[in-house]
């Protein structure tokens, strides 16, 4: 007959000891909870309206941007529509886009708002008011976006118009485009020649064939080189 060791502890005692553990940890945090049910029914509030407080701000910035995208929209109808004038257009489009600008500084919208009241004052000969937001544009974008490559082309052909061949090259050196660098040396080489430097125009129109022979303005380079 094996006798068992006082000191052993028979299974189904074990589960029963972790049991009465579980038990007491339970009640002990149940008790706690309540002692203090004030502040844990207080924390649980303040998290709900953070979490509220968090969407209702997504929602609200959402509804602006909505806001502002269908105010632009209605702007940008008058700024393309062919059946007014250039005049017309800036009668129009001018006051409203000079609100805009005003209320709703630092958002995307407000960049594309002051492209279009640069190309409106361009086309109405306003050249140093245009080079005006053409430049607060450009000191706000960072070079690598497409607005300000596009941004960059207008204002050094506002440049070209008043005969600033320097300021256009300089406007152009600091635009750049995987895609559509091209652009840039055409218009290069076109200031080039019509400053009479004709050497450099020849190279940039032998690098533009060289390194975009599919380019649109492969044929228009050709043409240059012919009678350079």
């Amino acid at each position: 007959m094996v006798v068992p060791d006082e000191n052993e502890t028979p299974e189904g005692s074990e589960a029963v000891l972790k049991s009465d553990l579980l038990d007491d940890f339970l009640f002990n945090a149940a008790n706690y909870i309540y002692l203090r049910r004030k502040f844990f029914i207080s924390l649980a509030i303040a998290i709900v309206v953070i979490i509220v407080s968090t969407w209702g701000t997504f929602e609200y910035l959402a509804y602006r941007e909505n806001l502002r995208n269908e105010e632009l929209f209605k702007i940008e109808q008058i700024v393309y529509d062919n059946g007014l004038s250039d005049m017309q257009r800036y009668e129009k489009a001018e006051p409203l886009l000079d609100s805009f600008l005003q209320n709703h500084p630092g958002t995307d919208q407000h960049t594309i708002a002051l492209f279009y009241r640069a190309a409106l004052k361009s086309a109405q000969s306003a050249y140093e008011e245009a080079e005006e937001d053409l430049n607060s544009l450009l000191s706000i974008l960072k070079p690598e976006s497409d607005l300000y490559f596009l941004a960059s082309l207008y204002l050094s052909n506002i440049y070209r118009d008043q005969g600033k061949d320097e300021e256009a090259l300089e406007v152009l050196q600091t635009a750049t485009s995987e895609t559509i660098n091209d652009i840039i040396l055409m218009e290069q080489a076109e200031i080039y020649m019509n400053s009479d430097r004709q050497e450099k125009a020849k190279e940039l129109l032998q690098i533009l064939l060289q390194d975009y022979p599919k380019s649109l303005y492969a044929n228009k380079a050709r043409q240059l080189l012919e009678i350079l």
